[in-house]
């Protein structure tokens, strides 16, 4: 499923950035494959579910997974989204270092505090 998606992605650069967009587009290739050939467009819902759960169609978590999976492993099928997301992300470690260090530092000066305070004798 990864190569599948990859040569989507590749074909098409705007589905990197839209799960939904590429689940309808792999979806209905699927489809039109068949025989004999269905239009996703004239599909109900429930005969589409339908089909999903008759495993004719890919899951669209799978599909997903593929994307992600893709991404990460060819830099080329990533979309714009995909970078915003990675550099957010760099943005929270730091934020979560930077105060959790504050915290242990806080903490082992309590620590220390705590430690050199002799008990009282009564």
């Amino acid at each position: 499923m990864v190569n599948k998606v990859k040569g989507f992605i590749i074909a098409k650069p705007e589905l990197a950035n839209s799960d939904v967009d590429l689940i309808w587009a792999i979806w209905a290739w699927q489809l039109a494959a068949l025989k004999p050939p269905q239009k996703i467009t004239s599909m109900s819902a429930k005969d589409l579910c339908r089909t999903w759960k008759e495993g004719t169609i890919s899951s669209p978590f799978n599909i997903s997974r593929s994307r992600r999976k893709c991404q990460q492993h060819y830099p080329e099928t990533r979309g714009d989204e995909y970078v915003k997301k990675q550099h957010h992300q760099r943005r929270i470690k730091q934020d979560v270092k930077r105060e959790t260090d504050k915290a242990a530092k806080v903490l082992s000066e309590r620590s220390s505090d705590s430690s050199q305070q002799s008990p009282q004798v009564l």
